[in-house]
């Protein structure tokens, strides 16, 4: 067991600086020991001022609970679409890391990242790695293409 989940199940956490633990501010937000303003009024004023809302939020759908803007980052993914995107994603790294000869520490770094990354993370992640794996396959090509020319002359 690591010594910072031993520490955090024992609830025997020590600071360096008690002087600089957060404290509970009017019951609204979390500030530091000699803080004395509260934002969060002025923020909630500001957020739900109908005329200074920008044009890009007309339209936004409003939280219940906190009256606050939102857009849904993206469509309704059944699990289904979860598991063949990760899949595709890690055969794009694969394919990726053998043309382009990554050593086996890195391979291993960028697919566990990208496999333990947060879901609003997979389509763009994707999206990255494909586009560089077809950036590499245009690449090697064009390369391939260039020397059979150069062989092909007297």
């Amino acid at each position: 067991m690591s010594k910072y989940l031993a520490m955090l199940k024992s609830e025997n956490i020590h600071t360096t600086s008690p002087t600089k633990l957060p404290k509970l501010m009017n019951g609204n937000s979390v500030g530091f020991v000699g803080s004395s303003h509260d934002p969060i009024p002025q923020i909630r004023d500001v957020a739900n001022d109908w005329a200074t809302l920008p044009d890009d939020c007309i339209g936004t759908l409003i939280d219940d609970e906190s009256g606050a803007h939102y857009l849904p980052w993206a469509p309704y993914m059944q699990a289904s679409d979860v598991h063949r995107m990760r899949r595709d994603l890690a055969e794009t790294i694969v394919a990726l890391a053998d043309l382009e000869r990554w050593p086996e520490h890195s391979l291993k770094d960028v697919f566990t990242r990208a496999m333990r990354g947060p879901l609003s993370a997979l389509a763009s992640d994707l999206g990255h790695f494909a586009s560089r794996l077809q950036e590499r396959r245009a690449e090697l090509a064009v390369r391939g293409a260039i020397d059979r020319i150069a062989r092909a002359r007297p």
